[in-house]
């Protein structure tokens, strides 16, 4: 049985399984609102008000997704439905079924003649015929569906077509035409240290690497041109034909119908440069000016912005020459006319040695973004939350925060987390290790 857990709704709640009678009891969470659990060797599902929903008689079981759950008793898998009642028995025509996405669901028989991995739909109709070649595949998400082949990983269409080459260590599934792909192992030093980090790749649904210097959507699209004097310069260009001038000397991909662009910009006072960022909007036009140092992606009409700031550096050469830099000071958010929504007055995030972008449970959030109509934000080293007027609602007093979700939000204090809602009511107090803390689903 696969723990799953919402990684993308990061939200949290504590489930108890009194409801399956006594014993140990062991729980995993589903995108609906029954949970798996585990007592005295036997799985079921339980609903939100703890009642058994589906009795604890099963060997294995997997999460519902799309109204049904794949289980298997004395060898046999078939499909059910929240109220336990058998959808599609199958018997013992395959050795694994997984959840249904997508109305495919990822089936296996081991049999090195006729086995393999296929997808079957609610029917039980097999519209992917099992194939020897994978010996693995997942859910299908954006038509594609990741599966596995002498150790490496590629993808499928709906119709079986390897759609792009089983070449890759490790992928994720696919998000709003995106995923991401290692192509490297992870290098080491003679300790054993890894320092191979730049080793990913996004690709689109066609293998095609997205996050290169020519990002494009149905409307615009960025190019470059190359310069003796100048180097290589990108403008964005529109549907029309309609374009920026060359002089954007970096660009990042496009979200929510902006593109990321960068120029060069002389510091005045030793000869140096450094990069600032502004947006480009899909007219194109340039309605955020290059004036940046950092910025992240727009998100639900928003984008966290980094302004410039200059210091001088503490050391003897610098105070000698009087010599002044600039970095990065305090974040604020912008929308996309450039206005500001919430007053720059916030600080970087450097958890886990990232500037600006921090990593939980493996997924990129960007600080200080929109979820809920709440946004983490960080102040005097502590962290609070902001709404869309820029009113902080939650103080800044919280040593680590995660998104909003669901109305609610996991904060920690002195390492151990809690739970508030909008308000700042702390509904679970802060006394809970991180893994004795479970995720909010329904």
């Amino acid at each position: 049985m696969k723990k799953v857990f919402q990684i993308l709704s990061v939200a949290v709640i504590v489930l108890t399984a009194a409801g399956c009678g006594g014993g140990s009891v062991q729980i995993t969470y589903s995108a609906e609102p029954l949970a798996a659990v585990l007592l005295n060797g036997k799985w079921g599902f339980i609903d939100t008000k703890d009642n058994e929903a589906v009795p604890c008689k099963y060997d294995e079981v997997n999460e519902f997704s799309e109204g049904l759950a794949a289980v298997e008793l004395d060898g046999r898998w078939f499909y059910i439905d929240k109220t336990g009642k058998v959808i599609l028995k199958l018997d013992k025509k395959y050795d694994r079924m997984q959840e249904f996405s997508e109305g495919l669901a990822s089936v296996k028989k081991y049999d090195y003649k006729v086995g393999g991995c296929g997808f079957i739909d609610k029917t039980g109709k097999e519209v992917i015929p099992l194939n020897n070649k994978y010996d693995a595949a997942r859910a299908f998400h954006d038509g594609r569906a990741a599966v596995e082949s002498d150790k490496k990983w590629g993808f499928i269409d709906t119709t079986g077509t390897e759609v792009i080459p089983c070449q890759y260590l490790e992928v994720t599934d696919f998000v709003n035409g995106r995923t991401f792909v290692k192509t490297k192992k992870d290098s080491r030093d003679q300790f054993g240290n890894r320092y191979q980090y730049n080793d990913t790749e996004v690709l689109d649904i066609n293998g095609a690497i997205a996050e290169e210097k020519k990002w494009h959507t149905e409307t615009l699209y960025v190019t470059e041109r190359s310069n003796v004097e100048t180097g290589i310069q990108y403008a964005v260009v529109g549907k029309d034909g309609v374009a920026t001038p060359y002089k954007y000397t970096n660009t990042r991909g496009f979200s929510d119908g902006m593109v990321a662009v960068a120029e060069y910009h002389d510091d005045g006072l030793n000869g140096g440069y450094y990069t600032l960022w502004g947006f480009v909007n899909e007219d194109p036009r340039e309605t955020v000016p290059c004036k940046y140092i950092r910025v992240s992606d727009f998100s639900n009409g928003y984008a966290a912005v980094q302004l410039p700031e200059k210091y001088r550096p503490d050391d003897y050469y610098s105070k000698y020459n009087n010599k002044v830099e600039t970095r990065g000071g305090k974040w604020g958010l912008i929308d996309k006319t450039g206005k500001t929504i919430i007053p720059f007055k916030y600080e970087s995030d450097y958890r886990d040695g990232q500037t600006v972008i921090r990593y939980i449970d493996e997924q990129k959030f960007h600080f200080m973004h929109f979820s809920d109509d709440m946004a983490l934000v960080l102040r005097d080293g502590k962290y609070g939350y902001c709404d869309k007027s820029g009113n902080e609602v939650i103080p800044c007093k919280y040593d680590f925060g995660l998104d909003f979700s669901g109305d609610f939000a996991r904060v920690n204090n002195n390492d151990k987390y809690g739970i508030i809602d909008k308000t700042g009511r702390e509904i679970v107090p802060c006394e809970y290790k991180s893994d004795d803390l479970g995720y909010f689903s329904n």
